[in-house]
């Protein structure tokens, strides 16, 4: 059973332990193999958001779906931060590129499900 997750409106999934989060594509964008886990070509994730000084991306408060919360109570949280997830999905692999800014960045690690 693949770990690449077909959603409604032709969207795929994948989770990212980098980002402890699912990522999305759009077939009609990137080439997406589901059975053989692969998409093509490379993902790249950019995000900015508020948070506390001395917060890291981990630690930072997320809403149901994943995505970060930029908000709290109509308050900002704090200084913007960006992030970057940069990756080939092949074969049930993930490959992080060294663009990448979490713990993960450089290492391939075997897909997870969702």
């Amino acid at each position: 059973m693949s770990r690449l997750e077909k959603l409604e409106g032709n969207m795929i999934a994948f989770y990212c332990p980098g980002c402890r989060c699912s990522h999305m594509v759009d077939p009609g964008r990137w080439i997406v193999d589901v059975e053989g886990e692969t998409i093509s070509p490379s993902v790249l994730i950019r995000e900015n958001w508020e948070m506390p000084n001395g917060w890291d991306y981990n630690s930072a408060p997320k809403n149901k779906n994943g995505s970060l919360v930029k908000q709290e109570n109509g308050k900002i949280l704090g200084a913007v931060k960006s992030h970057r997830c940069h990756s080939f999905v092949r074969n049930g692999k993930i490959q992080f590129l060294n663009d990448c800014t979490h713990e993960l960045s450089g290492k391939t690690v075997e897909m997870e499900k969702i």
